[in-house]
């Protein structure tokens, strides 16, 4: 029997073991065991894909680096402790206006047909209920094409930028995609 293993992830933005006066070397250098235990964790079950929410990078390192080829980028931090897994990821806004915020997927198996799409009506890097979320698709041996998104999207009964409206938006997207 064929499987297929999937983790979603929300990382929090780098909030976890946040201390009142740190640094923000310090918080990146305090998320190392956490970003261990993630790798270990992942290796442990064998995941095929994961889904990863609120990966932050630093909003200081020159922003004329592309988004997750930064040294603090939380996704390419993890992907550096697995072996092989294959990395796409956007960024959506800037969370507490320190850090690029966005989705990634990491997958065992070559990522095709990658892409990022808002599904607020916001597209503004500025305004943090902006959502972009990241598409790619894989080919698992015995199953094949997959198409997988990784999705954060805010709350149901926000005025400004509802659910319902966001999910529609995803869902027309995924058609598109399975009729691509």
């Amino acid at each position: 029997m064929m499987t297929f293993s999937m983790l979603t992830l929300n990382l929090h933005a780098y909030q976890e073991g946040k201390q009142a006066g740190d640094t923000i070397a310090a918080r990146i250098r305090s998320n190392v065991p956490l970003f261990d235990r993630i790798a270990a964790a992942i290796t442990g079950l064998d995941v095929d894909v994961i889904c990863l929410q609120e990966v932050a990078e630093w909003r200081g390192e020159p922003e004329t680096v592309p988004y997750g080829l930064a040294d603090s980028n939380a996704a390419r931090r993890i992907q550096q402790r697995l072996s092989g897994y294959h990395l796409m990821q956007d960024w959506s806004h800037y969370a507490w206006e320190t850090w690029r915020e966005g989705t990634a997927i990491l997958s065992k198996w070559p990522l095709y047909r990658t892409d990022s799409r808002y599904v607020t009506r916001s597209h503004a890097k500025t305004w943090w209920k902006s959502r972009n979320i990241v598409m790619a698709q894989v080919e698992k041996p015995g199953i094949g094409a997959v198409n997988l998104f990784s999705v954060h999207m805010g709350w149901w009964d926000d005025a400004d930028e509802p659910f319902q409206a966001q999910f529609n938006a995803l869902a027309a997207w995924a058609d598109e995609a399975d009729d691509g």
